[in-house]
């Protein structure tokens, strides 16, 4: 997580998936754990971190609208071990400066509601999860790639709508009516720089007369509209 927006004391949290995972999140770093298993589970349970990590940081995006970018930095095998309750060891030069918050303090308390979040995202999975991590990517990428990740969030919950794309447009009205969107001008426009992109359309001169350069002209509001599509959705409707 990036240093200058994340400072955390959140530790010990069960996440209630199948084999027990638990999460420490202290300062700006973060670890999802699990109970001993087979050394065959590995790479079940590398992928599982990635997820988890990867969906924390989308809840937390829509509970607080900060984009933070977590990154998978390693990984600890410690095999025939009986834990219930641990804590990760951090070790980072930053700790020398930089005091965690007290476990009340009201940072901790959005990081945790944003957890109870991830953990229905997780159970529910499929497209509502993939939808968030969508917005995230949108928020965090500076590239006209972002409009692409921007599009993909709100097609993704249309799916969930209606899962045939050659029936895609019922599905768009379909989710507008159910989510009391109106899929105006700010829709068309995202689109329409989506499409461009996914062809590889993207003018080489930010001066030229191009949908791109429009949603460049545009971007802090694009990104917003996916985001309160997805908000709406998932804690409204679907989590």
């Amino acid at each position: 997580m990036p240093a200058e927006l994340a400072n955390f004391n959140v530790q010990n949290v069960l996440l209630r998936d199948r084999k027990g995972a638990r999460l420490e999140i202290l300062s700006h770093c973060i670890a999802i754990w699990w109970p001993s298993r087979p050394r065959n589970e590995f790479d079940d349970l590398a992928d599982a971190a990635r997820r988890w990590i990867r969906t924390i940081a989308s809840a937390y995006y829509l509970e607080t609208d900060i984009p933070l970018e977590p990154d998978l930095v390693g990984w600890v095998e410690a095999l025939d071990v009986q834990a219930e309750e641990a804590v990760v060891g951090f070790a980072d030069p930053r700790f020398l400066k930089v005091k965690t918050p007290p476990a009340e303090a009201d940072e901790n308390r959005r990081m945790r509601e944003a957890i109870k979040l991830a953990v229905r995202l997780r159970r529910r999975g499929g497209d509502l999860e993939r939808a968030t991590h969508e917005a995230l990517a949108a928020a965090n990428d500076g590239t006209p790639q972002s409009f692409l990740s921007a599009y993909r969030a709100p097609e993704c919950v249309r799916r969930i709508y209606e899962p045939a794309w050659a029936q895609r447009a019922r599905g768009w009205t379909t989710m507008g009516a159910d989510l009391a969107l109106q899929l105006g001008a700010e829709y068309l426009l995202l689109e329409q720089a989506a499409q461009a992109i996914r062809h590889g359309d993207i003018p080489a001169r930010r001066s030229a007369r191009h949908v791109v350069n429009r949603a460049r002209r545009r971007r802090d509001e694009l990104p917003g509209f996916t985001t309160r599509l997805v908000v709406h959705a998932a804690t409204e409707r679907h989590a």
